[in-house]
């Protein structure tokens, strides 16, 4: 069923990725130039290897104070997360909304997203696209995190949703090469596919 016999294959979705991602990066790092980090946390952290490294702490006390450190500066860069998390997500919602389903890197390519039958992709299903690969989930889940869990439990808490991202990720690049369709889980799970315009 569908239109699989008009599926991308992935050399073009790849291509069409690493554009967009080039595109958001120069942006991000644009806007990030006015926002201010701080960067004595960034001493601590370094200070903090240093005596991990002398052994003048315990692997348990590094891990602690590592784990509060990075609480830290999250939360110092909270705003700046944010910041970066809607251009992220506008840019994959909004520019494929405005551009007849395709972001702009999907436009060079000659690609675009719609709905399983081929229709115009909708609002709700770039949503779901982008909480399975884009890290709309994660944003999502660890913000409350921040604010929520000790600092301990915080940083274990974000690094296995990490890691759960990254095979999340790697899966659905390995089901778009290898499946016939060329669906990743975040078309599985959106009902959506990428197809040639």
């Amino acid at each position: 069923m569908g239109l699989w016999w008009n599926m991308v294959n992935y050399k073009k979705r790849l291509e069409a990725y690493i554009i967009d991602l080039v595109i958001l990066l120069i942006i991000i790092n644009l806007v990030n130039l006015f926002i201010k980090v701080d960067t004595n946390l960034l001493k601590d952290l370094q200070e903090l290897n240093k005596n991990m490294i002398g052994s003048v702490i315990s692997l348990n006390e590094y891990f602690h104070k590592y784990a509060e450190v990075i609480k830290k500066i999250d939360m110092i860069n909270i705003f700046k997360t944010i910041i970066n998390s809607l251009i992220l997500f506008g840019y994959f919602l909004i520019v494929p909304m405005v551009n007849k389903g395709s972001t702009i890197g999907q436009h060079i390519s000659n690609v675009k997203v719609v709905d399983e039958i081929g229709e115009s992709v909708t609002l709700i299903g770039l949503v779901r696209k982008n909480l399975i690969i884009n890290g709309l989930a994660y944003t999502i889940i660890t913000i409350p995190m921040l604010y929520i869990l000790p600092s301990f439990y915080y940083f274990i808490g974000i690094s296995i949703l990490g890691f759960i991202q990254i095979m999340v990720v790697i899966t659905s690049a390995f089901m778009v090469i290898y499946r016939r369709d060329r669906k990743g889980l975040q078309d599985i799970f959106s009902y959506t596919m990428v197809v040639e315009k």
